[in-house]
Formats: C-alpha cells, structure tokens, sequence
C-alpha cells in the first residue's frame, strides 16, 4: 500500500461547505477503497482557498519534501487551492517530490491537461459572456434611453419608483430623494472648495447625517464624487442618456472636482506606485535553484531600477547576477509563444487535452458519480429512518451531524454532475483547442496585462542562468532550453556552433531593456 495523507480546509465563508468532519470521513473512504494508507491528516479551519499562509498547508507542503506520502488527498480540488498560479505552483512543487494531489468527489487531478483544460473552458465563458452581454446591453439600451430604470444599485440621493405605463403595466423610474440629494450636492460643493473628504465626513457626522445607515468616512465619497450620473446625463454603452436620472450638480461642478480628484490622485500614488513582478514565485537561480525575488535600487540622477536577485546570494553564498526585471519578464513570453507557435506541439497539446475531456466526460464517469450519489442518498435515508425511530438525544445530534454532512455531499456531487453532463454536451474537438491555444498566445510581449497572462497560466518554472535558461511549461514534456548569448554577434554565434548545434536564430531584445544578445537554438 501506498502511503497518503488528507488535507482538509473550512472557509469561515462558506457556512453552506463540507464540514471538516465530513471532508475527512469522504477521504478516508476514499483510501480504503483505493487502498492507500492514511499517515497523517493536516487541517485549517477557517482559511479562505486563496491565502495559501494556511499553517497546516505549510507544514503539509514541507513535509512531502521527506518523501514519506505519495499523495495528498482532498474533498475536492478547491479545498487544496481556489487560485489557480497558487495550485499550478505548488501542484509542481509537489511534483518534484513525486508527490499528487487527488480528488475524493472528483475524477480529474492538476495534470497539464487539466490546466489547459480548464482554461479552455474560461475562454469558452469568457466568449459565450462576451456574446451575451452584447444581446443583454442591446435590450437595456432601449430601456434607458426610454428613462427606464433597469436594476442593480440605486445611487446615493435618488429613488426608485413606480410609474403606470399602461392600464395593467408599471415601470421603475428614478426620483430625488428629497433628504439626500441635498447632500450629495453638499459634498460636490465643498470638494470643489478645496474642503478635504475627512473634513466633509467630520462635518455630516456632527449634523446627524448617515451614509446608508453607517457614519460617512472620507472612502464614503469616492462613488459618489466620481459619478457622471448626478449631472443628470450619462453614457450607456455609446449611446448618451439624458432622461433617467434627475440633475443634481451641473456639469462644470462636476468637471471642476474631477480635474482635483485626478491631481489627487497623481501627487497620492507619485511616492506609492505598485510594481509587479511578475514572475515571482516561478524565476529560480540557474545556479543554486533558490527563488529570485524583487529588487531594485535608484540612480543619482534619481531613476529607479528593477531587478530580479538571486535569493541566496543576498547572504553571499551564490554568485549570480542579478536580472533586468523588464528583460525577464519579456524574455519569459516571448519563448512562451515561440514555444506554442510550433504546429508540431500545438498538434500533440490538443490531442492530450481532448483525451483528458473525453475522459473526464465518459459515461464511465458519469456512471461512478451516479453510483456514489445512490449510495449517499441511502444512508441519509438510514439516518432519518433511525431519527424517527426515537433513539436517544446523544444519537440524534450524531444523526443530524451525518445528515448534514451527507446532504452537503450529495449537492456537491449533484454539482459535479451536472457541470460534466453540460461538458459532455459541447463535444469538444482538436479543432477548438487548436484555436483557443494560437489565440490565447497572440499578443504584444512587451504589453503588462499579456505578460501576465501568459505567465500565470503556462509558465511554471523559469530557471535563469547567466547564459541560459530553462522553461518548464504547464504542459505535459513542456521544457524549452535557450541561451542568452554574449554581447558580439558573431563570437556568440560561433560559441553555439562549436556545440555542434546547427541553425541559429539571433532574436531581438525589447529597446533599451538589455544589451545581451539573445540566440535561439532551433
């Protein structure tokens, strides 16, 4: 038998979740069924999926690395982690030590192709969403154009009400609020005034008024300050709406307290600018294999430089260089889409990922989870049968725990069903994974929001040397090795011959970002 632990997790959030009880119970038989050997059981309560400073997860995580368990199992694959860069970088992390994480409700693991499985799915939505909220915005913009309110939040100073459109129809139409649109008005005023939020704040709370209920803060006025609706016109879409709602402020108040918000905003965030590396977590040293991390420093001319550092050698026991931040970051995309510009490779990713759908939505699957949820629903029968009988009190806390528990696991399963009867409705082909992958690729390497991207789903590992680097991709045998030349062309091109290699490829590096020569072995 193979050696395995349990990681359970409760969400303070989540009142309607498998309680931790029930998580280990559904595990447990899991193993036995499996018949894998339980040598320990790691639990947070009250941890959010998304924060992985989870105590329990931690030590579980540092423990595989003694190669005492094969396998982490979970209730479900969310309860190990609800952000997908945190799952794919532990998920590998684990992998190193020959260690996976397996679900006990669901059929699927974080394989490669789950990943890119799962990505092709939020295309899919993000697609059908792109789709139907076009149609949506199409029907509400004759709505609002007619001064009909259409739902959704109802901003501080106006009203909704009822009007007759007809005999038998009423429609919703916004009104003043008599006792706060004065305010807003109020606020406008003082802003434009040069009066700080604070101040404002201060001076409504003195004289008894109240933002929905709660005392004003300063916070309290960014909604309202910023919005073009209390001018009595605003836009929908493209088209310009002028009769939905009433004018509190005019238009050169409004404009007035937008050009101080905007140098607000500028003088507040010159000394605070957030910069993301986005790499962290994934770039390693070449030649120790410690993290690289953020750092930085400024010029005497007062520019400000980033870097990527070799984690290790902040103690001077590793002697690597540190990287142009800029450099790495784009470096990383750019091999990413050569990586996947390759026909070849794209060919054999989509017949992975179509053989993991076809599996994930086979009648066998399908089968299993029908089977578990007969079983479930019996013993919740067994209990509510043993309820009735009148045992004693004792027992009948223990029932109504059991039957929580089951009721909770038999909706999830209920859930898990359904999501793969609608997958298995799709009949997804090679085809759309082809498309979804040389679409998702295209984009500017130098552009943040695509770096990003590209980095939090197919980047897993990026091993930085002073010469070289090494990939690993979120795809199944995904390695790419490059090389990072000298500054002379042709020294460097020459160094790469004598390997024997033939066929070199000289690339360009983004302007001003880095003066190596980056040489690409075909």
């Amino acid at each position: 038998m193979q050696n395995a632990v349990i990681y359970a997790r409760y969400s303070s959030h989540g009142q309607n979740e498998q309680t931790i009880e029930g998580q280990i119970r559904v595990c447990k038989e899991y193993a036995a069924q499996h018949r894998l050997n339980i040598i320990n059981t790691y639990i947070d309560k009250h941890k959010t999926g998304t924060d992985v400073n989870r105590p329990q997860f931690q030590k579980m995580i540092d423990d595989a690395k003694t190669n005492s368990f094969s396998y982490i199992i979970v209730y479900m694959l969310d309860r190990f982690a609800r952000n997908r860069y945190y799952s794919t970088m532990y998920t590998f992390q684990l992998a190193q030590n020959d260690v996976k994480v397996i679900s006990a409700t669901q059929n699927i693991t974080e394989s490669e192709e789950g990943e890119l499985y799962q990505m092709f799915l939020e295309w899919e939505a993000e697609k059908y969403s792109k789709r139907l909220s076009k149609r949506v915005r199409e029907g509400l913009t004759t709505s609002v154009a007619n001064g009909t309110f259409t739902g959704g939040f109802i901003n501080y100073g106006y009203k909704v009400v009822e009007k007759p459109l007809t005999a038998t129809r009423n429609i919703k139409v916004v009104q003043l609020n008599e006792t706060t649109a004065p305010i807003v008005k109020y606020v406008f005023e003082q802003y434009a005034n040069g009066v700080s939020k604070k101040d404002i704040a201060d001076d409504l709370n003195s004289k008894g008024y109240r933002y929905n209920g709660k005392p004003f803060k300063g916070r309290s006025f960014d909604r309202i300050l910023s919005n073009q609706k209390y001018t009595g016109s605003f836009y929908f879409g493209e088209r310009l709406c002028t009769n939905t709602y009433p004018q509190i402020i005019d238009h050169a108040l409004f404009e007035k307290v937008q050009k101080r918000l905007s140098q607000n905003k500028y003088f507040s965030g010159a000394n605070s600018a957030k910069v993301d590396y986005l790499l962290t977590g994934k770039l390693y040293c070449g030649h120790c294999g410690s993290p690289m991390v953020a750092d930085g420093g400024t010029s005497k001319t007062g520019k400000t430089y980033h870097y990527y550092s070799c984690k290790a050698s902040r103690k001077h026991t590793c002697n690597k260089k540190r990287e142009d931040k800029g450099f790495a970051e784009w470096y990383a995309v750019e091999q990413t889409q050569l990586y996947l510009s390759d026909p070849r490779r794209v060919n054999i990713i989509a017949n992975d990922v179509i053989k993991y759908y076809e599996s994930r939505t086979c009648n066998d699957e399908l089968k299993r989870i029908q089977a578990e949820r007969i079983k479930t629903q019996k013993e919740i029968d067994n209990a509510v049968n043993l309820l009735v009988s009148g045992v004693s009190q004792t027992v009948i806390k223990t029932l109504d725990k059991k039957i929580t528990e089951l009721t909770q696991l038999l909706n999830d399963l209920t859930i898990h069903q359904s999501k793969i009867e609608i997958e298995q409705g799709m009949q997804y082909t090679k085809d759309d994974i082809v498309t979804f992958i040389t679409e998702f690729i295209q984009g500017d390497p130098h552009d943040k929001d695509f770096q990003k991207r590209i980095i939090d789903n197919l980047i897993n590992a990026f091993y930085l040397y002073d010469d070289r680097i090494v990939i690993y991709f979120n795809i199944k045998g995904g390695k790419e090795t490059a090389f990072i030349g000298k500054d002379d062309t042709d020294e460097a091109i020459k160094d790469i011959e004598k390997t024997g290699l033939i066929g070199v490829q000289t690339l360009t590096p983004p302007p001003r970002q880095t003066k190596k020569l980056l040489v690409k072995i075909l």
